[in-house]
């Protein structure tokens, strides 16, 4: 893991990761862009206090990955953060988490269950995308806006609770889900 300091921003990118279990420590205050793109050995990732944001695929491709614990520090999930993580299946977000951008989760084939927590306000294009084993979603009150395709083919999906807030549900959201 290399670790790189700019201005206020702490970076951590990775080189030879050989190591299942990948702990972002303390200091680290984002993840960056591909961070850890295709690193296949890391099966679980537990993200400490101060990281703000996880990058543009920053874990994308880590197919053996199943565990994710984020400390509640983190406000963004950048766009295809874990995309393509086929064997995600335990995923705690940040409980302050605002935005999970655009295909954040794509093709996180065993991904049963996620948590929304109250506080997100934006869930973008394709955020969850053939996600085809997750079963049910609960969208909490302060989320305004979900993108196109941010359900697409979750096959799965047979429970949906909207809040009445959302001011904008865009195109295909739901399309190819059992609702």
């Amino acid at each position: 893991m290399k670790i790189e300091v700019y201005d206020d921003e702490i970076l951590v990118t990775s080189d030879n990761i050989n190591t299942r279990v990948v702990i972002i420590p303390d200091f680290v205050t984002k993840i960056d862009r591909n961070a850890f793109l295709n690193k296949t050995k890391i099966e679980e990732v537990i993200i400490h206090s101060n990281v703000k944001h996880i990058g543009f695929g920053a874990f994308k491709g880590c197919v053996n990955m199943s565990k994710v614990h984020m400390s509640d520090s983190v406000k963004t999930l950048g766009e295809e953060a874990f995309y393509g993580c086929a064997n995600l299946k335990d995923v705690r977000l940040s409980n302050n988490i605002e935005k999970i951008e655009r295909l954040a989760f794509r093709g996180c084939m065993k991904l049963r269950d996620i948590q929304l927590p109250e506080g997100l306000k934006y869930i973008g294009y394709g955020a969850f995308d053939s996600c085809i084993e997750l079963k049910s979603i609960e969208i909490p009150d302060t989320v305004i806006e979900i993108g196109a395709r941010a359900f697409f083919d979750c096959r799965r999906l047979s429970k949906i609770k909207l809040s009445n807030s959302i001011s904008e549900v865009e195109g295909y959201c739901f399309t190819n889900c059992l609702v």
